[in-house]
């Protein structure tokens, strides 16, 4: 009998539904307890977007930024960060000429 673990192992690698670390990803979108606004911690926040945690952190401080304390950690939604970003886009001055650059 061929060994069990190695025909699930092949099968897990070809399969999309896995991640590096062996855990199932799956789209739960519709499931009730799916929550589209997560929170995140801080390091969390700040790597998307792209500051450093202790930014994120003297924002927090400032008063600048909404967080909410659970036990000992800080955290923040991700609607914060999407705000953040849709606040700081401006349109650009003028289009890029495609010409200019060889396009």
């Amino acid at each position: 009998m061929k060994n069990h673990n190695t025909a699930m192992a092949s099968t897990i690698e070809e399969s999309s539904d896995w991640n590096r670390e062996g855990a199932v990803l799956q789209d739960d979108s519709s499931a009730p307890w799916h929550n589209p606004n997560p929170l995140w911690e801080v390091e969390q926040f700040a790597r998307y977007l792209n500051q450093k945690p202790e930014f994120i952190r003297q924002l927090i401080k400032q008063q600048r930024i909404a967080s909410v304390k659970i036990g000992r950690k800080v955290m923040l939604e991700k609607s914060e960060a999407d705000q953040r970003i849709a606040n700081g886009r401006r349109p650009a001055a003028r289009p890029l000429n495609p010409d200019r650059f060889g396009y």
